[in-house]
């Protein structure tokens, strides 16, 4: 459900105070998070995963869209309450001083917010929303924790995170990007996935989905799942789509799932003309949920590099799909070459065509790959661990 601009018409959130054992009552911890609602990707869905795992005994969790876009309606299908704050502004990209300068002027408006509605502390987790509230942050006397997504190893970023009460990244990958004087002061905590409602059945997941891209039952689904932008390196799938087809005996189709960005759709398009792909490679866009398509496929392909972690490695594990994937960042915290997926040489279609075939031919050396990945995921990546690490740190710095 969408709430009002709540901030600007001066309501306040109603923060409810449930009854101790001794009947006395507590406070809840009040964290806003903050984001600017344009897109859908990985850093929302384990923020949302984390929300709706925090002990609610404890913790109000408030989710605030700067825009109401493709992020609100997916919050409307996931059943979650936000507050649409359009006219709050937002800090864009651009020179240091200018950057500087417009985090300065949202400030005093932002940190009206925060101390309107008693905000205890401010979770960001993108580059824009870490930008944006960090001096209001400051202002206000409201804790900001800032959660490291990407690898970035610019001084502007180290200088901005100086303002935050603490900062988490999602991998050592990450971690290690940053400058040393501020990696030293990080902690790395894995993203939280649910590792325990079951997977949908693969059989029928794969009908399905043979159904919709309209080939025959039987043939191989070699998928790619991730936004279609130049570092998630869709035209290496599509490059490797063409050495497969040289290479494997029987007709593989591969879908593509993913929302297109910067005009690189068209650039796909045309090198899928280019490789004889029409009719094998779908542009399918984004889906949501995820796993009924991760389950379907009889081979995830990720030839992303420099990823901050990897969370479609981590959805293919746990639904039971073999993986091989770019031998960079952080994939590398998630797959071992040869016991849990394969890893290969980043931007070389020739490498990726000859690992998925090798697993396509040997199905019982992709399924032994795929139970160890899943094994490795189900105890790295489980909900309660990320959630007791997040809440640790929310209590320390509510505390400081």
């Amino acid at each position: 459900m969408v709430r009002s601009a709540w901030a600007f018409g001066g309501w306040k959130i109603y923060q409810p105070r449930p009854a101790m054992t001794d009947g006395t009552t507590q406070s809840l911890v009040k964290i806003l998070y903050p984001f600017a609602g344009e897109t859908v990707g990985g850093s929302h869905l384990s923020t949302l995963t984390l929300i709706e795992a925090l002990p609610k005994d404890r913790f109000l969790p408030i989710i605030l869209l700067h825009k109401k876009s493709e992020l609100a309606r997916y919050l409307e299908q996931r059943g979650l309450d936000y507050f649409l704050a359009e006219d709050a502004p937002m800090v864009s990209t651009g020179s240091l001083i200018n950057q500087t300068w417009q985090m300065r002027k949202v400030a005093a408006q932002l940190g009206g917010i925060l101390k309107r509605n008693h905000i205890d502390i401010v979770h960001t987790n993108d580059g824009r929303m870490h930008a944006t509230w960090a001096i209001a942050c400051r202002l206000a006397g409201c804790p900001q924790l800032w959660h490291q997504r990407s690898a970035d190893n610019s001084r502007r970023l180290s200088l901005y995170a100086k303002m935050a009460a603490a900062v988490v990244t999602i991998s050592d990958h990450c971690r290690q990007q940053l400058t040393p004087r501020l990696a030293r002061h990080v902690m790395t905590i894995y993203d939280p996935f649910d590792v325990e409602t079951p997977v949908p059945d693969r059989q029928t997941a794969r009908r399905n989905l043979c159904r919709e891209l309209g080939v025959d039952e039987k043939t191989p689904l070699v998928g790619y799942v991730a936004n279609l932008t130049a570092l998630k390196r869709p035209l290496t799938f599509v490059d490797m789509a063409a050495g497969i087809a040289e290479r494997f005996t029987q007709t593989v189709a591969f879908p593509m799932i993913g929302a297109a960005r910067g005009g690189m759709q068209l650039k796909i398009a045309e090198r899928i003309e280019e490789t004889g792909g029409a009719g094998k490679c779908f542009l399918l866009g984004a889906r949501f949920p995820i796993e009924p398509y991760m389950a379907a496929f009889d081979l995830l392909v990720a030839p992303a590099v420099n990823e901050g972690l990897g969370r479609t490695l981590i959805e293919a594990a746990l639904a039971g799909t073999p993986i091989v994937a770019a031998d960079h960042g952080g994939h590398r915290e998630i797959i071992e070459d040869g016991v849990s997926g394969s890893l290969v040489e980043p931007d070389n279609p020739a490498a990726f065509a000859e690992a998925a075939c090798e697993l396509l031919e040997d199905r019982t050396k992709a399924e032994a790959l795929s139970e160890q990945a899943k094994r490795t995921v189900v105890d790295r990546f489980a909900t309660a661990k990320h959630v007791s690490a997040i809440t640790q740190i929310y209590e320390r710095i509510k505390a400081a």
